[in-house]
């Protein structure tokens, strides 16, 4: 039996965290290709990873974090979130500065409820050291539409 017929049985008594570390894994010890690896690991994934994620979220993170970040739930209803929500998920970021999926997950949503972009609230609260919620969720209110 080949190597990567081998992966996939064992993929098939696991988790989805636990199969895409193996399929990582896997392809870091060249058992099987790139290809394979992401069509695979992008059939479990909450997040498309693209060749250039998987060759080198290590110089940025562990694998553990990066499988938790590819298998964290995304909140999918952002649009519904209100002020009690939003201060609820900055407050979420604010004691999980830690944990990166947190941090993905949170700013994404928060970002997208806002119509703020990508890095905004992470560059108020790593760069400018904004770190009251309720301060936070005013900026993130605040309409910075610029009109022609």
């Amino acid at each position: 039996m080949t190597l990567q017929k081998n992966t996939l049985l064992l993929l098939g008594k696991m988790d989805k965290s636990e199969k895409i570390k193996r399929l990582i894994i896997d392809f870091e010890n060249d058992k099987i290709s790139s290809e394979k690896a992401l069509i695979e690991i992008n059939k479990l994934s909450n997040i498309v990873v693209d060749n250039f994620s998987l060759q080198t979220y290590n110089s940025s993170m562990d694998l553990e974090m990066y499988v938790r970040i590819l298998t964290i739930e995304s909140i999918v209803d952002w649009q519904e979130i209100d002020d009690k929500r939003a201060i609820d998920l900055i407050n979420e970021i604010l004691e999980s500065t830690d944990d990166d999926a947190v941090l993905h997950r949170n700013f994404e949503a928060l970002e997208k409820r806002y119509s703020k972009p990508t890095g905004t609230l992470s560059d108020w609260i790593f760069h400018d050291d904004i770190t009251e919620a309720n301060e936070l969720l005013l900026l993130l209110k605040k309409n910075t539409t610029i009109i022609l």
